[in-house]
Formats: C-alpha cells, structure tokens, sequence
C-alpha cells in the first residue's frame, strides 16, 4: 500500500483504497470466515452461501463484525496518507437472488426490539417491510459509524461508496439506502455502477441519479468496460448530462490501447477532483465557459451586445466565488451572491437566445455549463452548513 501511495502521489494521483463492508468472499469464505465462521450470515434456507456469485456475507448486526470493519479502515486510513476511502458492498445481498439475515444472531438482535422472528415473514406485509427497514439501518448505522471513526483521527478525510444505481431497487433488494447517507454528509459521492451496454439506461440512471442527491453529495456514473466505443460513448453522455466526474470499472478488464486514447481523448487536459476543491473547481468551470463565451462571440454565434452583458455576469461569479474561498472558512454570502449571478447569466443567455441573438446550440452549451457549475457551488455549500439530522422516507414495500 506504501508503494501504491508513494507512486501515485509523484504522479499528482490521489488515493482511495476500495474497501470491502458486508461481503467476506467469492467462491470460498475467506480469511474473515475462516477465522471467525460464527460472523458469517445466513440466507433463509439456512446457507452461507449465496448462489449467485458464490458470495458470503458478514452479520452486519453483530457488533464484533461492525468494530472489526470499522478498526480496519480506521488503520489503513492511519497508516497511510490516502485522500479518501471508497467502500464496496455496503449492502446485504440482492433479495432476488437469495434472501440473507437469517443467522440464529441477527434473528435473535431483531426479535429483541419488534418480539418476532424474521423467518416467518411473507413479501409485501406490515412485518416484512419493518425487516427489511431494520436491515437498512444496519448498514446505514455502519456507514455513520465508519465516518465518525475515520474523522476522528483523519478529519474531513473523503469517503464515498459504490451503489446500486436504481435507488428503489437498492433500498429494497439490498438495503442500501445511498440517499440517506448523502443527506447526512456520511459520503461526498457515490458510484452508481450503471453497468450496461444500453445507452437509454445508463442516461437514464445517471440522470436520476443525479436529481436524487440533490447536490447534497456528486454523483460518478460508473461504467464498465465492455468495449471501446461503449466507454467512449458513455463519458459523453454523463458530460452531457453535467455530471461531474466518472468512474471506469476495471482495469482488469481495460485493454492497454484504451489507456491511450482516454489519455489523448476525454481525459487529455489535467483534471482536479470536484468533490475535493468544489469552489475551486466551479472558478475554473467559470474560466472555461468565459473561454466558451469567446469563442462563440469568434464565431458569429451571439452579438457583441448580449456577449457584453453574458460575460460580466459570468465573470462577477467567478470573483465573488474566488473571494468566497478565499479565507479559513467559506463566505456564505458571497456563494449565494455568486449563485444569484449564475442564474443572472442563464436568463440573458435565454433571453438573447428568444431574441435570435445566441444560436441555439450555443445556448444548450451554456445552460450544460450553468448546471454543472451551478451543482457544484450547491455540494460545496451542502457541505459545508451544519446539517441537523435527515430521518430516511420510509422504507419501499417489497
């Protein structure tokens, strides 16, 4: 792990360690297991393994099985001088696969507070849907709890998780609700890992995902790598929908050429982390769409005069925002004035363009623009006010 962060930070490369929650192991137990076989979690026919995938799971009601997972990041993040901690299977296995929680432990831990057994529970009941809210807040408690330790000995360190992409499905088919934990703060982003080849979906999914956060944390697409001109296609489209910043799983799967032309194509000029450095991120945005503004102007595609009245108002949010994070903390008033002056920008550019003097596809471009900017100043501000507790939406029936 030394190796990976020395290396990668001469190279001006962050790290993340992946790190595995709930899931102990494919096609065998694992060293957790098999140190520890009595942590291991139960479908409802009374087997510890699941039958697709051939995963085994943690009790993640056990306390011992809490502290120890939370004890292990705590040391890596200690250890070494990563930038963050991204957590993986931070979930219960799919319903629809096989149905998981039932150990004689965790029947036990719910009996304790609803006095019935689990086992016992049909689909779409009263009872069920209580299960399945008890094991969501297993996992979600898990997430607070890795927070506030990690925070305790590296403070603001970033996390972020790995998701199911269809919010509904997650909460009921894996008890993962990823909204929650944006609300709270507990992540800065989440990977929706939208892995397909159907572009309806991906933009679909990337695009509801994106509104579900509400700016609260960043949504990065996830996207795997199945062939070149899929992955080439899906970056396009998560930039056309303004997100922010994806996610390419694996490299496992990467052939060496694709390296290259990702270097040469979406990613060839130097890119900063916007979760990281939010208002940073949105002056330089500002910067480029200024640069866009000029070119446009170069090309005939808007009058002198609207160009005139665009780029002050584009260039008035660039400074109030760059004086903003200027000082220890960032200057609230002086976001909300940057924020008034971005939307200021986006009703002269419609109304130039209702006049015939901006070309309609410049005005799709500057409106992109607009909302990733705009999205990004709106995290930066979530993150940094003092948020009281979010209560999670009830449980979806399933």
């Amino acid at each position: 792990m030394q190796v990976i962060v020395e290396e990668a930070h001469k190279r001006g490369l962050a790290v993340y360690p992946w790190v595995w929650a709930f899931c102990a192991g494919f096609g065998k137990p694992g060293p957790v297991l098999e140190r520890h076989p009595e942590w291991a979690e139960l479908n409802r026919d009374g087997g510890k393994q699941s039958p697709r995938g051939d995963t085994f799971w943690l009790q993640a009601s056990r306390p011992e099985v809490r502290k120890w997972l939370v004890d292990v990041y705590v040391d890596l993040v200690t250890r070494y001088e990563v930038e963050g901690l991204h957590l993986d299977y931070i979930r219960y296995e799919d319903e629809a696969v096989a149905s998981f929680g039932y150990s004689p432990y965790t029947r036990e831990a719910f009996k304790k507070e609803y006095g019935k057994d689990p086992i016992g529970f049909m689909k779409y009941t009263d009872d069920y849907q209580a299960w399945n809210a008890w094991r969501e807040k297993q996992v979600t408690s898990l997430v607070a709890e890795a927070v506030r330790r990690v925070h305790q000995v590296r403070p603001g360190l970033v996390i972020s998780a790995a998701v199911m992409p269809d919010l509904f499905d997650a909460r009921r088919s894996k008890m993962q609700n990823w909204k929650h934990w944006a609300d709270n703060k507990y992540v800065a982003y989440v990977k929706p890992m939208i892995y397909t080849e159907h572009m309806d979906t991906f933009r679909r999914l990337a695009r509801e995902g994106r509104a579900l956060l509400e700016d609260h944390a960043l949504s990065y697409p996830g996207i795997y790598v199945y062939n070149r001109d899929q992955v080439m296609s899906q970056i396009q489209a998560a930039r056309e929908l303004g997100v922010l910043g994806i996610c390419v799983f694996s490299t496992l799967h990467m052939p060496q050429e694709l390296y290259g032309q990702l270097a040469q194509g979406p990613f060839r000029t130097p890119a900063s982390m916007p979760h990281a450095d939010p208002y940073g991120g949105a002056v330089a945005l500002l910067r480029e769409l200024n640069n866009r503004v000029q070119v446009v102007i170069d090309g005939g595609g808007i009058t002198i005069t609207a160009a005139s009245a665009l780029l002050d108002a584009v260039e008035e949010a660039e400074d109030k925002l760059r004086d903003a994070a200027a000082g220890e903390e960032p200057d609230v008033k002086l976001i909300q004035e940057a924020l008034e002056k971005m939307l200021e920008a986006k009703s002269i550019a419609e109304k130039a363009a209702a006049n015939g003097l901006l070309k309609p596809e410049a005005l799709k471009r500057i409106d992109e623009d607009l909302g990733r900017i705009t999205s990004l100043v709106r995290f930066g501000l979530y993150q940094a006010t003092e948020v009281p507790y979010q209560e999670p939406s009830p449980a979806p029936e399933g």
